[in-house]
């Protein structure tokens, strides 16, 4: 492994109606989704490992998105910060999967810990204000700028 981080790979898990495709490591260069475009149907990208993007990264990525023309839908679950990061910054960067969940930055206000919080899309009823979890020594509050972090969601329609 070199010191950029781990290539992007995954792994497939067919249901019975879906077929979920769990990514790790980086979105870079050399990140080939072509092995990808035959996906068809119901998807689910469970994007919780993917670490960081760079630019050629974001523009292949975005490729791969917009060439699934046989998903009938694209659901994109457990999106981790580096993804929420990318669907706040690039239009058109879901494609047009849907967000069902995702990864947010949380710090207990007694200690200053900080933890990555799995939020679902439809249990968040108003984005600029985001829920507040009880932790072991206090609460924890979202890291961030409520209106900031979470921008995406008025795309994700």
């Amino acid at each position: 492994m070199s010191s950029r981080g781990r290539p992007l790979s995954w792994e497939f898990k067919k249901r019975a109606d879906e077929t979920l495709v769990i990514f790790e490591g980086q979105v870079d260069e050399v990140a080939d989704f072509s092995s990808l475009g035959a996906l068809s149907g119901n998807v689910t990208f469970d994007l919780a490992g993917i670490r960081r993007f760079n630019s050629e990264g974001v523009r292949r990525w975005i490729n791969f998105v917009r060439s699934l023309d046989a998903v009938t839908t694209l659901v994109l679950a457990r999106c981790s910060l580096a993804v929420v990061t990318q669907l706040n910054m690039i239009k058109g960067f879901q494609g047009k999967g849907k967000v069902s969940s995702f990864y947010a930055p949380y710090v207990c206000v007694t200690t200053g810990e900080t933890e990555d919080r799995l939020l679902v899309v439809e249990d968040i009823s108003d984005p600029l204000n985001p829920p507040v979890f009880e932790g072991d020594e206090g609460d924890l509050e979202l890291d961030d700028i409520a209106e900031r972090y979470f921008a995406f969601l008025k795309t994700n329609d």
